[in-house]
């Protein structure tokens, strides 16, 4: 406790040195510290750029559109050091192309990117050559610790693969751009990602935002305002008897939910992993919550892919998050007469659930008393100093002890919430089962809220628009 507390009396003093994001001196001190700095610097400064696109009527949520994809070269340095140097930009030999990635967080100030490097590299240096990918992302939430909660939720939980990350600073073309985290996307990669055999598997997302994708599919049963986009196949590479192929198999697994066989077709451990994880992190966000599915090929079953996004994470009080009652599977498959769902889902809380919590707050506590706890208090310091914006969804944001506390605090009495609700199951309370709700307005994040409140509300999977 005692080294961070000095190191966020030094970070004071040395955030307020800096007069701008380009402040050579704050260069030097950022190269210097034990986060690894990502530089990245394009051909001619050329900035990744996007326009701003809206959903059209009846559909949720706000996307971008004409991303520009930018090459150039990047370092990564830690402590003087430089680890990682991607060389100048060649096609296909070396360097990287940078674009804007997300959806609603697109259109913010602070810009998430995906990296793509030309020639393959583990960015998270992990000793083994077979970590190495050429696509990565960096995130902007790295001034709160939930994305890395949420991906250590994933791994503590026993997920088939959950991506690896780290907090980084990042600067572009001499300009410092803040605290970011560094992540593997979800993608396919048989050595280190999800694996799935490349002519019988496939990895599809129920999307919010399909309205802004090339292609999709629509499901039977989850709610009217997602379809179904691709992972993988790349729908740059999948041919339309593929496309129909895929379509055609989840729609006809989908019907086994409603007739009570699912657990023939689905891995109930895996969706129920999944939502346990999900229910501990009490993420709000319904609709855009990234819900993958993954068949690995034509003889196995459709498992949950990785959890992703997790910006509405830590925030549910007093009840299941939004995906247990409406949207998803979910809430069919623990309405169904056939119980498999709800008891793989008791079963894993048990087995895991306050595995989940306790490793959680452990990892929590390790990261604030290491080495590296005050050189990213300093890096929050600099943000604030640099006035840099801050969501207003994000309650938890603000120095590294609040953080430590809030989310802490938040897991211990989330875990002891749901351990009440089990214990009312087993007591003959029907507890866990949650109806579909239909007669309730939702914001554009899947968020119930007063059908009066004015602003853009989803109805009935409608978007309508309530004024004063």
């Amino acid at each position: 406790m005692l080294v961070v507390s000095i190191g966020l009396s030094v970070c004071m003093s040395v955030a307020s040195a800096f007069i701008s994001a380009t402040d050579p001196e704050l260069s030097e001190t950022l190269e210097k510290m034990k986060i690894p700095l990502i530089v990245v610097n394009t051909i001619d400064g050329e900035e990744p750029t996007c326009d701003n696109i809206d959903a059209p009527p009846g559909m949720s949520g706000a996307g971008i559109t004409n991303a520009t994809k930018v090459p150039g070269e990047m370092q990564i340095i830690l402590e003087g050091d430089t680890l990682y140097d991607s060389g100048e930009y060649v096609s296909k030999e070396s360097g990287l192309t940078i674009k804007i990635r997300g959806n609603t967080s697109g259109r913010m100030p602070k810009k998430s990117y995906k990296l793509k490097l030309q020639k393959k590299a583990d960015l998270l240096f992990r000793g083994d050559k077979k970590y190495k990918d050429k696509e990565w992302v960096l995130l902007r939430s790295g001034s709160t610790l939930v994305t890395t909660i949420g991906n250590w939720a994933g791994e503590l939980i026993g997920q088939d693969w959950t991506p690896s990350c780290t907090h980084v600073n990042f600067m572009m073309n001499g300009e410092y751009r803040g605290l970011y985290v560094l992540c593997e996307p979800v993608s396919v990669n048989s050595d280190c990602r999800i694996s799935v055999d490349k002519k019988d598997g496939y990895v599809v997302e129920a999307d919010a935002y399909w309205w802004n994708e090339d292609l999709s599919f629509p499901s039977t049963l989850t709610s009217s305002n997602l379809k179904f986009t691709y992972k993988y196949p790349d729908p740059d590479d999948i041919t339309d008897e593929w496309h129909k192929a895929i379509a055609a198999d989840v729609v006809a697994q989908e019907a086994k939910i409603t007739d009570g066989t699912y657990d023939e077709a689905y891995d109930c451990e895996s969706f129920a992993k999944w939502l346990a994880a999900w229910e501990l992190l009490g993420n709000s966000d319904t609709s855009g919550a990234n819900m993958y599915i993954v068949k690995k090929d034509s003889e196995s079953k459709i498992c949950m892919g990785p959890m992703w996004d997790f910006d509405h994470a830590l925030k549910m009080e007093d009840d299941w998050i939004g995906i247990h009652y409406r949207s998803f599977y979910f809430h069919h498959m623990l309405a169904s007469s056939n119980d498999a769902f709800k008891k793989a889902f008791i079963d894993v809380w048990h087995k895991k659930g306050h595995e989940m919590a306790e490793g959680l707050i452990e990892r929590i506590n390790a990261f604030a008393d290491s080495q590296m706890a005050s050189d990213y208090q300093r890096s929050l310091d600099i943000e604030d100093e640099l006035q840099f914006p801050v969501d207003w969804w994000q309650p938890y944001r603000g120095s590294l002890e609040f953080m430590r506390a809030y989310s802490t605090d938040y897991l211990s009495r989330r875990a002891e919430w749901i351990d009440a609700k089990l214990i009312e199951e087993e007591n003959g309370v029907d507890s866990i089962n949650a109806s579909f709700i239909e007669d309730c307005d939702y914001d554009v994040f899947g968020c119930p809220i007063d059908a009066n409140v004015p602003g853009i509300h989803i109805r009935n999977g409608k978007k309508v628009y309530v004024s004063k």
